[in-house]
């Protein structure tokens, strides 16, 4: 089966390692993975991670906005490869690839993945969306949440949605000795250390994250938090950081880091203050771990984090709530041993990526089935 899949960048992003390991997990002769990226350039370890599973690479060199150089070239690809189909990961990804499979006429089966239930709200996204649809045979959203929304925006029974939840390396991500790490962050062995990682952007709501770091340091002289994460906003939220005052160090944002397992081995917490999510990489990650987590109660994390077993969901943008969650956990470490087995549990049982890329396979036969059958 040779499957074209779209993208938009090859950057650190939650998208993008969760193709990685799934296309790990789908290996030649059966499948034959073409990764279609829009722009150049990305992480070294993705690209690396891609083509040692077998995987080409095709840069489209999109520019910003319209650029009908870049849809020429994508319809060349789409229209001079015999691919089986087409696979678009993301919105924009989707609406790219459906209109090029719209202007070269070769009826490919395509499916296009939704993970978020944010969507985009420029004029006349709603009637473009809803008349695409018509080129999809299959939509992969990786929450219940996710597929709810888009089955509202598009008007569907939601008969052609199926949910594949996000998978997580449960070798990779496991608990450990926290030694090395918290000797290397100059970390005390006895710390509390409450983690938070994602991209700096304002649906991961990094404003909540820090005032609930300044709150729970000044009551308790043992908590560390860290935030990793780099984007468009770690300069604003580091300033921030300046304005609450942090005199002896116990909030710090780490930036992007290559060595995010290491860091979570040396956590006792995770910390999520999202305000929109489709399912989110970083509390699983957490899970795997064996982190007690606090999420704010939104979609796909609501489905991730039991509340009062493997973690606590708070209200959405409620500073004190999340406070009051995060301190009943670092304060009863019998709670906390708890959660963390229930976690560590969770992730290995219902999370695992042979299991998503098991549900990818499925969904690709039944993208060729539906379309043999219009």
């Amino acid at each position: 089966m040779r499957i074209l899949h779209l993208i938009g960048q090859l950057h650190r992003g939650g998208a993008e390692l969760q193709l990685m390991a799934m296309l790990q997990r789908m290996p030649a002769p059966q499948f034959e993975h073409i990764v279609g990226v829009f722009w150049s350039g990305g992480d070294p370890d993705i690209i690396d991670g891609l083509t040692k599973a077998g995987c080409e690479i095709v840069c489209l060199d999109k520019h910003r906005g319209i650029d009908m150089g870049f849809q020429r070239r994508l319809n060349r690809l789409v229209k001079t490869r015999s691919f089986d189909v087409m696979h678009a990961w993301l919105m924009s990804s989707g609406l790219w690839g459906r209109l090029a499979e719209m202007m070269t006429r070769r009826r490919v089966p395509t499916v296009v993945s939704f993970r978020s239930s944010e969507v985009h709200t420029w004029p006349g996204g709603v009637g473009l969306d809803r008349f695409l649809d018509r080129y999809a045979d299959v939509y992969i959203c990786n929450s219940l949440r996710v597929r709810d929304v888009w089955a509202e925006r598009l008007k569907s029974d939601g008969s052609d949605m199926i949910v594949i939840d996000n998978g997580v390396d449960c070798q990779k991500f496991r608990p450990g000795d926290q030694t090395a790490m918290r000797t290397a962050l100059g970390i005390d062995a006895d710390a509390l250390v409450i983690c938070a990682v994602g991209s700096m952007k304002p649906a991961k709501n990094w404003p909540m994250f820090l005032e609930v770091a300044s709150k729970v340091t000044t009551g308790n002289p043992k908590a560390v938090f860290l935030g990793i994460g780099g984007g468009p906003m770690l300069d604003e939220m580091r300033n921030r950081l300046n304005e609450l005052g942090d005199a002896d160090g116990r909030i710090r944002l780490l930036g992007d880091r290559t060595d995010v397992a290491d860091i979570l081995r040396a956590s006792d917490l995770l910390l999520s203050t999202s305000v929109v999510e489709g399912m989110s990489n970083a509390i699983l990650e957490g899970m795997a771990s064996g982190l007690p987590v606090v999420a704010t109660r939104i979609s796909g994390s609501e489905e991730l984090v039991r509340h009062d077993q493997t973690g606590y969901l708070c209200q959405s943008r409620n500073l004190d709530d999340a406070v009051d969650r995060v301190e009943a956990i670092l304060t009863d470490p019998t709670l906390a041993l708890q959660m963390s087995r229930a976690a560590r549990q969770v992730a290995q049982e219902a999370y695992s990526f042979e299991q998503m890329a098991d549900g990818h396979a499925k969904a690709y036969c039944r993208a060729i089935a539906a379309r043999q059958g219009k």
